[in-house]
């Protein structure tokens, strides 16, 4: 049986776009593409450091929760991703489970929906785009919080990714 989910990746450190992309590519490898947002500029949340890129995607699967937990965290240590959890710093690459239809789960490994989720905008407004095309929201109400800039750099019609 196919699940969909949606998760988000960011990127500052490095060639972020690149970050970006690669990581798309690596994770389409395992999960088929249903739909992607643009990818936004935005301050970093709740750390110092250079500017984040970041995207949202919509993907399906036969894989459970914990395996594509697994997966996402391969593809972040491939990229070169060395820290996990708080304090927050730098990463070349973050991907994120956000939302999964039709469950939740609450473990010491994995919450969905993603507990801080609605305070993060760099969230949100690719959220927000990825429903504004028609895409499951998956019963989650988004709330833009206003409280950071978060600005469209490359269209998701320049993305040839899906």
């Amino acid at each position: 049986m196919k699940h969909k989910f949606y998760i988000s990746l960011g990127s500052n450190e490095g060639d972020r776009f690149y970050n970006i992309i690669t990581s798309v590519l690596k994770l389409r490898r395992f999960f088929n593409i249903v739909g992607f947002s643009s990818v936004y500029l935005t301050q970093p949340w709740r750390m110092e450091g250079r500017n984040f890129l970041n995207i949202c995607l919509l993907l399906s699967t036969e894989y459970d929760p914990f395996e594509v937990l697994r997966i996402c965290q391969n593809v972040e240590r491939e990229l070169g991703r060395r820290h996990k959890g708080r304090p927050y710093r730098s990463r070349t690459i973050d991907i994120d489970i956000l939302l999964w239809q039709g469950i939740t789960v609450k473990s010491s490994e994995l919450v969905i929906p993603h507990p801080l989720m609605k305070e993060r905008d760099f969230v949100n407004i690719p959220l927000k785009e990825l429903f504004s095309l028609g895409y499951t929201n998956m019963g989650y109400e988004i709330r833009i919080n206003g409280d950071m800039e978060v600005k469209k750099v490359v269209d998701k019609e320049a993305l040839r990714i899906d």
